[in-house]
């Protein structure tokens, strides 16, 4: 599926393969999490697994962006980087809320679109101050 999704041509296309590869893998964990009740995957492995793999890739990240903050300090001072990083936590905080409360209701696809075209920003944020 990962596949599809990068031989995708058309953006609107490609976000349709994401999200049909994003819906694989819940399918995919509800499948263990459903061998897990049944005992063919024994249940606190599988618990733990899944949390190695959250907390590995959340380390990763949070070590990611606490590189990029300390580079942004050294340029831009630290009053900059709080107030940003500040800023930054509210709108998480605001996507987690209505990620975990309506997760029904939200359309994942424009949810994508949007996520891109904020990337594309930032990415001419990052190449500006370079030049």
């Amino acid at each position: 599926m990962l596949a599809q999704a990068i031989q995708c041509s058309d953006f609107r296309e490609g976000a349709h393969c994401v999200g049909g590869w994003i819906c694989l893998h819940n399918r995919k964990k509800k499948e263990l999490l459903s061998e897990a009740g049944s005992g063919q995957i024994i249940s606190t492995r599988l618990a733990l697994g899944l949390a190695l793999l959250g907390f590995s890739s959340f380390y990763r990240e949070g070590f990611e962006v606490v590189l990029v903050l300390q580079s942004y300090r050294l340029k831009l001072g630290t009053d900059v980087v709080l107030l940003g990083t500040l800023f930054g936590a509210v709108l998480t905080g605001i996507v987690a809320i209505l990620t975990f409360v309506a997760p029904r209701r939200l359309l994942y696809r424009r949810m994508l679109v949007l996520t891109g075209v904020m990337l594309g920003f930032v990415v001419l944020v990052m190449v500006g101050e370079q030049a």
